[in-house]
């Protein structure tokens, strides 16, 4: 059987674009966390969290803190946001 693992991408093999890609994280449980630990893993010069939505009030509100951006419970205004892509868990 192969083995079909990739390395993990670290800001330090990827191209940096001209300005962070700003992100909206749609989904904050058991799989939000893996997301937002591996765009961390980006580096600021490659990705920003602009915004963190879930339904569960209190999870959007200690993520939007720890990362220091908006958090939503309804997308409509992120969606509205031309600088946030999508990044779905």
């Amino acid at each position: 059987m192969s083995n079909l693992s990739a390395p993990i991408p670290t800001e330090a093999n990827i191209p940096i674009p001209p300005k962070p890609v700003g992100v909206c994280l749609v989904g904050l449980g058991r799989a939000g966390k893996f997301h937002i630990e591996a765009l961390g893993r980006l580096g600021p010069r490659v990705v920003k969290i602009l915004y963190v939505v879930d339904v569960k009030e209190e999870l959007v509100e200690k993520r939007a803190k720890e990362l220091g951006c908006i958090g939503l419970t309804d997308m409509k205004e992120a969606m509205a946001d031309p600088e946030a892509i999508p990044y779905h868990s």
